[in-house]
This record gives structure tokens, C-alpha cells and sequence, in this order.
């Protein structure tokens, strides 16, 4: 392996271990967000399905404001319009 390719295996490292924090540290906050750090939550000490909970929560949420950026554009319009 050359000098180069060294360096350059060293940064896929690199970005792959921060990728792998990155994810490990939303995981955590999921899990505290869903509330299974609480003893009682029936998923505690679990964290599966949180990222299935995440994306359809966000799904959701996107959908909403797709339709609030529709409606601002159109009081947008519309005031232009009366202008």
C-alpha cells in the first residue's frame, strides 16, 4: 500500500467511525426522546423500532409543512395581487 493509499484508507476510517458516532448519538437521543429511558415505557431498555418511530413522525411533519410553504405562497400571491 503506497503512502496515498494509506492516508486515504485512514480518512475512509475516519469518516466512517464519525458516521457511526453520529447515528450512535441520534439513537440515543431517540431513545430518550420516546421516553425509553423510563422504566416503565414497555419498549425501555429496547431500541428497536425507534428509527422506524422517527421516520414516520418526520414524514409527517414534512408533509405538514409542505402544505403550510403551498399556503404561505398562496396569501403570498394573493396579496401581490392586491396590490
Amino acid at each position: 500500500m503506497t503512502e496515498q493509499e494509506h492516508i486515504q484508507h485512514v480518512e475512509e476510517v475516519r469518516a466512517h467511525l464519525i458516521e457511526q458516532d453520529k447515528r450512535t448519538a441520534f439513537m440515543r437521543h431517540l431513545y430518550h426522546a420516546y421516553g425509553r429511558n423510563n422504566p416503565n415505557h414497555p419498549m425501555h431498555g429496547f431500541y428497536t423500532g425507534l428509527w422506524q418511530d422517527f421516520k414516520e413522525e418526520a414524514a409527517y411533519i414534512v408533509r405538514e409543512q409542505f402544505f403550510d410553504r403551498l399556503e404561505a405562497v398562496r396569501l403570498y400571491e394573493e396579496n401581490k395581487a392586491k396590490e
